[in-house]
């Protein structure tokens, strides 16, 4: 996403000032604590974890999405992979990467539950739980949780969208084209019908209970963690 120095700083202090301990009686009043050093520390751990969930997403996408021709296609391999991704990110739903989906017998794609592709689903879940990030999720888990799937949905389409060119280029995802994707999510989930939206809590809430069984014992998270923790 894009920020300018003054945006970035005052996001990095709110992560600081919120982390402070609350043991202290109301209103109390702090004198300046933050120096430059918390903030590189704090900036670096925030991109590091971004980073994690860009790294799934760019090792899964070609298996997850089913971007390699069967034996025998007509299609050469980067034409099929092209007109694939095509279908998910430039059809008639730009989020249909976002869903789950089957193909009917004339190869024609069948929503079956808005937003919850399991690609998705696996990147939120890894990136809460296996790298040890829950505290993320702070004391309004069912909201939270809905920003990092919006995250890892920005993701995966720039990983796609990456894969979706004749030859592949690296893109350094950052810039308007995740931030974009990023509040397009966002709007979307805003867009629900009343019903959608009770199937996506309840899908979100299946998230909170199945996610725990991912976390891994002595991982231990702080701004200055290195990804040693993570070499997967």
């Amino acid at each position: 996403m894009v920020y300018s120095g003054a945006q970035r700083k005052s996001i990095i202090d709110k992560v600081i000032e919120d982390s402070v301990p609350q043991f202290f009686k109301p209103n109390v009043v702090f004198q300046a604590f933050i120096t430059n050093s918390h903030r590189r520390r704090v900036g670096n751990a925030l991109s590091s974890k971004r980073g994690r969930i860009i790294d799934f997403a760019r090792s899964g996408v070609c298996q997850a999405f089913d971007l390699f021709p069967p034996r025998g296609h007509p299609l050469p391999p980067k034409h099929y992979r092209v007109a694939r991704i095509d279908r998910f990110i430039n059809g008639h739903d730009p989020l249909m990467f976002m869903h789950a989906v089957s193909f009917d017998e004339h190869n024609n794609m069948i929503v079956l539950a808005k937003f919850q592709n399991s690609f998705i689903l696996g990147n939120t879940i890894r990136f809460i739980w296996y790298w040890g990030c829950a505290s993320f999720l702070g004391e309004s888990p069912l909201k939270t949780i809905k920003y990092i799937v919006a995250v890892s949905g920005a993701a995966t389409y720039c990983s796609l969208k990456e894969q979706g060119q004749d030859t592949l280029e690296v893109d350094a995802f950052g810039g308007k084209i995740f931030d974009k994707k990023f509040k397009d999510i966002l709007r979307a989930f805003s867009a629900l019908t009343p019903a959608e939206k009770l199937e996506f809590d309840q899908y979100l809430s299946y998230m909170l209970v199945i996610g725990p069984s991912q976390a891994r014992q002595g991982i231990v998270e702080s701004p200055s963690t290195s990804d040693a923790n993570d070499s997967t």
